[in-house]
């Protein structure tokens, strides 16, 4: 499942890559109504595959903090590497690396 999450965000960031570097045709990239020139155009169009990037990512640390939270649950919520935590002070692994962040 990483994998697929990994090769879809790697093309993202290709297809943008190749847009600002202006190694795609302006006829292959979607029509922008409100781009000024080719330049506005290309920067647009990289903007849109970003956010697009940005959103799949978010579900994907979503994903990965529910699933982290009920690996936790599975195992009782015991950590056998360190003494018990307050239940208040409990962060778990994915939210504590985007709180990080």
């Amino acid at each position: 499942m990483l994998a697929l999450v990994a090769q879809r965000a790697l093309e993202e960031l290709t297809l943008a890559r190749m847009t600002l570097a202006g190694e795609l045709p302006t006829d292959k990239l979607p029509p922008v109504p409100r781009a000024k020139d080719e330049a506005d155009h290309r920067r647009v169009v990289a903007v849109a595959l970003i956010d697009r990037l940005s959103y799949m990512l978010s579900d994907v640390a979503s994903v990965a903090e529910d699933a982290d939270r009920l690996v936790y649950d599975l195992a009782g919520g015991l950590d056998l590497h360190h003494p018990p935590v307050e239940t208040e002070k409990r962060v778990f692994g994915f939210a504590a690396f985007r709180k990080a962040a």
